[in-house]
């Protein structure tokens, strides 16, 4: 009997090499690389720059070093965006 990836063999049950828990965690490494190669590594938009009393204003990267990304915040909007899905439909999905 062949269920989900288990064999039942004698009464014990036999783990197959691409059990669904394999298939599932390839799944989860595709969507990661394909939202990397969505969005790119990003190039820089606006150097830092230090002022005269030596305060520093951070670079600013488009891409995956975008501040919404690199923070958490804009991921849903991006995802929403890699499907071409609007933004109602990111926010119920996603």
């Amino acid at each position: 009997m062949l269920h989900l990836g288990i064999e039942e063999s004698k009464n014990r049950y036999v783990s197959r090499p691409f059990s669904i828990p394999a298939c599932c965690g390839g799944g989860v490494y595709a969507g990661a690389f394909a939202f990397q190669g969505f969005l790119g590594l990003g190039s820089l938009l606006q150097p830092a720059v230090t002022d005269a009393a030596g305060n520093v204003t951070p670079a600013v990267y488009s891409g995956m070093l975008a501040p919404d990304i690199y923070s958490g915040m804009g991921r849903r909007g991006r995802h929403a965006k890699m499907v071409h899905a609007g933004r109602l439909i990111g926010a119920i999905v996603v």
